[in-house]
């Protein structure tokens, strides 16, 4: 059976009441299937949209039925994703599945003929269920090193048989010893058999019409691949597609003519032709921001990449355009093209010579800039580039930002991070480098978040926010300018880091004569992770607990555990930890069921669609409204389990609160 016939089967439920296996969880509803964009919707009402869900989900699933032969939703998905309960729901409606209980949590059964009608519900019972758990049991009991040390103990027997049977005449102890080796490798064979989850060798049946590692999958490009929770440790967004936003949460006219209005005169652009040895004085005298901080290791070019630049240019090849953004004061930020120019400047200052050039005489590797002869230094010199650069100050609709996701450096598109770096070099940079190597940091999130794409450096910044800015006023029209306005408020002060060069790897610290704000930011910020780190054992920002350190972190529950902890007293910690069983128990319970009974929501329509805990730290999550929400729930849900009352206090000042 292939996943493409599944599909199928799923799409015949569109419409139809699919009721949860928990029998007091409301009944949803698939109301559209859409192969173009490979997602289907899913809701409480039959006429609505609501979530949009990524076929990749149910694919996750079925590949974890067909490999193991049964599956808890919960942990095939690693935990993300809102609602796991629905691609639980839609799969127990097909007619194959069946569901049961083990050690409390629901699972999904898979079987190769049909054992009840599409649409409905089947639970496993009776001698079936006993067989299946006792079979689940051997499962997770089962150790491929065992089988492998028995393995080869039966395969060097044999081997040392086969040379006695070319030796001896008499093959009468051969005989017996081959019975004991054909005895063992039966009883391996049948313990492993007793290991594998399925009914009457039904999983046989399944795995032959389809095996687990001979599907087509799905090619996916660069930018989707190395944005994936797989690869960055930080948990896939989850899109809401559907009308969520009321009229009282939405813009006004006037406030969405501002964003959506674009300025009548556009950008200015200058489009202009200098020469490298212009660009090489403007270096000279930091009129152009080379942005040190934004060159993370993962960015900086190879000294191979370098030298083949170098080498077209002494060849007179053109190089594609760079683009400046210029600022009030006239100096310009690189927004495409910084290792380019970055390579020129350091060549030109004799910081690398040339090496393994192809199209170039030989006699040019190993050489210096100051090495080179007249001509070629004024082949470099006057090599014109094509620049255009563009007005800072005219950019009233962040169009600069967007030009900077739009361009294609080095093969990869920059993430949101790295062009926040780009756009907001300075003090606040610096700092989130310096905790994001730190070994608080590392450890609390098992380190299992990549610096790759600044996703670390991101992950921090969310948090940060918070604690530097405050929550109960959010009136940004983006998350992302959100956490851009953070940047810029801590640019404003100075941070002075010594061992700089160790900045990467936990090594620096900051300098007694930096700005006092940064030492709060870090105190309150570590105080976060670390108590964080305690209370939940190692498992801090996941959304269950069960799936332990190998899920990916989320976001939206980083932000609101380690802003929340960061404001706690040394007496509000010690009366959580003296709590903290009542505590994780409710927490837990709160994203399971996706409870709705610890605060009220901002919106009349999210409150009558009782969505809650888990919606809000999934689905839209930055959107002011369940912002407010996830808070308010967290902070509630310490008071109704520890009594302490919480209370987020701004960094600073009231930027961001009343």
């Amino acid at each position: 059976m292939k996943f493409k016939q599944i599909l199928l089967d799923i799409e015949k439920l569109v419409g139809k009441p699919l009721q949860a296996i928990n029998p007091k969880t409301a009944p949803i509803y698939i109301t559209k299937f859409d192969h173009d964009v490979k997602s289907y919707y899913v809701s409480n009402y039959p006429n609505e949209l609501e979530n949009s869900r990524p076929f990749t989900e149910l694919e996750a699933i079925w590949n974890e039925l067909v490999y193991k032969g049964f599956c808890n939703v919960d942990q095939a998905l690693y935990g993300s994703g809102s609602s796991r309960n629905q691609p639980e729901t839609v799969f127990a409606h097909l007619p194959y599945i069946q569901h049961f209980r083990f050690k409390g949590k629901k699972h999904i059964f898979l079987r190769s003929t049909h054992v009840h009608e599409l649409g409905s519900l089947s639970e496993l019972t009776g001698d079936d269920l006993s067989i299946l758990l006792s079979k689940i049991d051997n499962y997770l009991s089962l150790s491929n090193q065992s089988i492998s040390v028995q393995q080869n103990e039966i395969l060097n027997k044999l081997k040392t048989i086969l040379n006695r049977v070319d030796s001896e005449p008499s093959h009468t102890s051969i005989s017996n010893n081959l019975n004991s080796l054909i005895k063992s490798l039966t009883n391996l064979e049948n313990k492993v058999n007793n290991s594998i989850v399925t009914l009457k060798n039904e999983l046989y049946q399944i795995s032959e019409n389809d095996a687990p590692y001979d599907r087509l999958i799905e090619i996916k490009s660069v930018e989707d691949i190395i944005e994936d929770e797989i690869f960055t440790g930080i948990e896939n967004e989850v899109e809401d597609f559907q009308n969520d936003i009321d009229d009282d949460i939405s813009l006004s006219i006037s406030e969405k003519s501002k964003h959506q209005e674009h300025n009548k005169d556009g950008l200015r652009i200058r489009h202009i032709t200098p020469v490298l040895s212009l660009i090489y004085d403007r270096l000279s005298f930091e009129e152009i921001e080379l942005q040190p901080d934004f060159q993370r290791k993962d960015r900086i070019w190879s000294m191979e990449k370098r030298s083949k630049l170098i080498e077209s240019i002494l060849m007179g090849l053109p190089l594609p355009a760079f683009y400046f953004a210029e600022k009030k004061n006239g100096n310009w930020i690189v927004v495409d093209g910084l290792q380019r120019i970055t390579t020129v400047f350091d060549f030109m200052k004799d910081r690398f010579k040339l090496a393994d050039l192809k199209s170039l005489n030989d006699d040019y590797n190993g050489t210096y800039f100051s090495e080179l002869s007249r001509l070629d230094k004024r082949k470099i010199r006057e090599y014109q580039i094509t620049a255009h650069v563009i007005d800072d100050e005219s950019d009233k609709d962040g169009l600069i930002v967007e030009l900077f996701h739009r361009i294609n450096t080095y093969g990869v598109k920059l993430s949101n991070q790295e062009i926040r770096s780009a756009m907001y070099q300075g003090s606040s940079v610096t700092f989130l480098r310096y905790l994001s190597s730190s070994s608080e940091f590392v450890e609390s999130t098992n380190n299992k978040v990549s610096p790759q794409r600044q996703k670390d450096m991101e992950l921090c910044l969310s948090a940060l926010s918070y604690i530097a800015l405050g929550y109960k006023n959010f009136d940004y029209s983006t998350y992302n300018e959100f956490l851009s306005s953070a940047m810029k408020q801590i640019n404003k002060h100075v941070i002075h880091i010594k061992n700089k060069d160790g900045l990467d790897d936990g090594k620096a610290h900051i300098s007694k004569d930096s700005d006092e704000l940064f030492f709060q930011l870090e105190r309150k910020f570590k105080q976060g992770l670390n108590f964080a780190y305690k209370i939940f054992e190692g498992t801090a920002f996941r959304k269950s607990l069960i799936v332990g350190k190998s899920a990916p972190i989320s976001k939206p529950l980083f932000e609101v555990v380690v802003a929340t902890f960061a404001n706690l007293t040394e007496q509000q910690m010690d009366k959580i930890s003296k709590n903290i069983d009542k505590f994780i128990k409710e927490f837990s319970q709160a994203i399971d069921s996706d409870s709705d009974s610890f605060a009220d929501w901002d919106s009349d329509k999210y409150q009558e669609e009782n969505r809650g805990f888990m919606y809000s730290i999934t689905a839209s999550t930055g959107k002011r409204v369940t912002i407010l929400y996830r808070f308010d729930t967290f902070i509630n849900i310490l008071k109704k389990t520890t009594g302490i009352e919480v209370d987020i206090k701004p960094v600073l000042g009231k930027h961001n609160d009343k």
